[in-house]
């Protein structure tokens, strides 16, 4: 079952303590409105534009102000909206190389809010995604 952007959001208001970090679910067009000035927040990225209710999802993780973590359920090619976002709000960005969904299914929007979950509860990057995707390995991803 695929999510819209309105349950993704439903979904974060009920699972996630926004108190310690902020949570955006947006649709590619809208990555400019999230405030690059905040130091720690997790966007679900919808790839195609608002006014269209479904899609492939991504997750984007700013650990800090210099450092952005990107993941794609399917490991697909990043779109150029999404890494300009990305290269705007830091230069060190890292991506996963790892499918962590089939290529016959339609959860990315789940992968990625359940994601979503284990970074927000567990302040080490590194060790929510050795624990969670055995294998994963990370790709810097040059300008």
């Amino acid at each position: 079952m695929e999510l819209n952007k309105n349950q993704l959001k439903n979904a974060l208001a009920l699972n996630f303590d926004r108190a310690k970090i902020k949570c955006f679910v947006v649709s590619v067009d809208e990555l400019d409105e999230i405030d690059k000035n905040i130091s720690c927040f997790i966007a679900i990225v919808n790839h195609q534009p608002n006014y269209i209710n479904s899609g492939h999802w991504s997750l984007i993780f700013r650990v800090s102000h210099n450092i952005v973590f990107y993941h794609d359920p399917l490991c697909l090619s990043i779109p150029e909206d999404i890494i300009h976002f990305m290269l705007s709000c830091c230069k060190n960005v890292l991506a996963t190389n790892l499918v962590t969904q089939s290529l016959m299914s339609n959860i990315c929007g789940y992968v990625c809010q359940y994601m979503c979950s284990k970074l927000i509860k567990n302040t080490d990057l590194k060790s929510v995604l050795i624990s969670e995707f055995y294998g994963l390995t990370i790709q810097e991803i040059k300008i």
